[in-house]
Parts: C-alpha cells; sequence; structure tokens
C-alpha cells in the first residue's frame, strides 16, 4: 500500500519515503518556476503565502493530493473537471492541471482572479485553469458539475464548516473524488480541535465514503509545526508573521506558540 493511502494524523516518517520525495520533487520544480516568474503576475495587495511548499504542513498536502489527483486523472475517460476550494494563488492547480484536467480555483479573496489569469498566461501548462469567486457559503457550481474537489488546508479556517462540506457534496458527481486535508490543534487555538475534528469526520462519514479509514497515530510519530523539514518555530519566519496578520482577520486570536498536526483523508461521494 501507498504511504499516501493512510488517512488519518500525518507520520513524520512519511516525509523519508522513495514515493513522497518524488512527487515532492516534481511540485518542487512547478513551485520554483511559479515564484521566480512571481513579479509578472502577482498583486502588491496580495497577503497569502507565496512560497507555499516550504510549510511545515504543505510538504506533505500538496505531495499527497497530486498523487490522489494524478492517479485519478490517468483513469478517467476524456478530460475531467476539478475544483481547487480556497485555492489562493499557487502553482499547484497549474502542475495539477498539467495532468490533463480543467482546474477550476475559487475564493473569496477577488485578487485570486486577477493573479491566476494572469499566472496562467505565464506560466506553461497543458490543460486549463480558471477562476470563480466564492461568495457567502454558496460554491460557484451546479449540482453534480465536478468529478473531483480537493481542499488544502481549508476548513480550519472556516466555523462553520459543516455547511462547506455539504456544498462539496452537492457539487460533485455521484462517485466522484475527494482530497481534504486539514489542521488539528495540539496546543492553543490554530487548526480544528479535538471536539470538532469529530464533528468533521462524522459528517464526512455521513456524506462521503473514506476510502481508507483514519488511522490513530501517536502524536510522538506526528509531522507537528514544531518538527520536519520546514518547521514553524519562531515569530521570525514568514508563515508565523503571515498568521499573526490574518487570524484577527478571520476573528481568531493567534498565540505565541501554537502546536499543530496535520490530517489527510481521500473520500469519495456517496
Amino acid at each position: 500500500m501507498s504511504v499516501f493511502d493512510r488517512s488519518g494524523l500525518v507520520c513524520l516518517s512519511d516525509l523519508q519515503t522513495p514515493e513522497w520525495k518524488q512527487n515532492f520533487d516534481i511540485l518542487r520544480h512547478w513551485h520554483d518556476e511559479f515564484s521566480h516568474q512571481g513579479t509578472n503576475f502577482r498583486s502588491p495587495g496580495y497577503l497569502w503565502p507565496k512560497e507555499p511548499l516550504y510549510c511545515w504542513s504543505r510538504v506533505w498536502e500538496y505531495p499527497f493530493a497530486y498523487h490522489h489527483l494524478s492517479s485519478f486523472v490517468r483513469t478517467f475517460s476524456g478530460t475531467p473537471k476539478l475544483a481547487d476550494i480556497g485555492s489562493g494563488v499557487t502553482f499547484f492547480p497549474f502542475a495539477v492541471a498539467d495532468l490533463g484536467a480543467d482546474v477550476v480555483c475559487t475564493d473569496v479573496d477577488p485578487t485570486c482572479a486577477l493573479d491566476l489569469s494572469r499566472a496562467a498566461g505565464v506560466i506553461r501548462h497543458r490543460g486549463n485553469v480558471s477562476f470563480r469567486l466564492t461568495e457567502g457559503k454558496v460554491l460557484p457550481f451546479l449540482d453534480g458539475d465536478l468529478d473531483a474537489i480537493y481542499c488544502i488546508s481549508v476548513l480550519e479556517h472556516i466555523a462553520d464548516f459543516e455547511s462547506t462540506i455539504t456544498e462539496i457534496s452537492r457539487c460533485l458527481k455521484v462517485g466522484g473524488l475527494f482530497v481534504l486535508t486539514f489542521d488539528v490543534a495540539i496546543e492553543g487555538i490554530e487548526g480544528i480541535s479535538g471536539d470538532r475534528r469529530m464533528v468533521l469526520v462524522n459528517e464526512l462519514n455521513r456524506q462521503f465514503s473514506f476510502v481508507t479509514q483514519p488511522e490513530v497515530v501517536p502524536l510522538s510519530s506526528a509531522l507537528l509545526s514544531d518538527r520536519g523539514p520546514y518547521p514553524m518555530q519562531s515569530r521570525n519566519t514568514p508563515w508565523f508573521r503571515f498568521k499573526q496578520v490574518v487570524k484577527p482577520l478571520l476573528g481568531k486570536t493567534p498565540i505565541a506558540a501554537p502546536l499543530i498536526a496535520v490530517e489527510s483523508a481521500v473520500l469519495l461521494k456517496t
């Protein structure tokens, strides 16, 4: 079984496997090219991290999602329609589109529309990358409009994530793929708390089928925000400073030293 086929908390040792390294190296090429070209498409007011791959959790989340999306696209007849929920402006939808997919990015930030459209004219890729603005709680898709959806570290920023899960289910075709990652709070208030995590898992079980049920991983073995290739160790990291600015905008109070784990899952619309 592939290291990417487990659901649940991510193990630190998962980042030492050949499978992880192969996918990370592919994405590093896309990320670094995207970062290099950034001056050609980034707006000065863009708030989100500009080098997301080199983050304590994204170092796993992007390779995890890429593995499952690439497997899905390879077995799909025709050109699948995918959505990136809470996309920001990153290299990742271009890497996915290059597999032979149409990727629709969605976000509440209108800056993403301009920057992604400019990036699409600069970054060489197959497939198609487009953008639709999300307003309110309703995703900008028809019922059963999508073959697959991925959502990377977004749900922890949404207080009423149950409605987002329902919207994702509505937009997916029956049998459609849903790739999900989210932060789990271990110490502090950043990430989804233990109680809310159980609500999330129950809601996922109600509307989807886990490809593999989440496994129990001891914290001593887990990838945490204070360890791994790119740990969030101090106030001096760009990622920490970014959170200090954005968390208050989301109605949350950042703490001096949060401890966070990351969880990943692959599901099918039932």
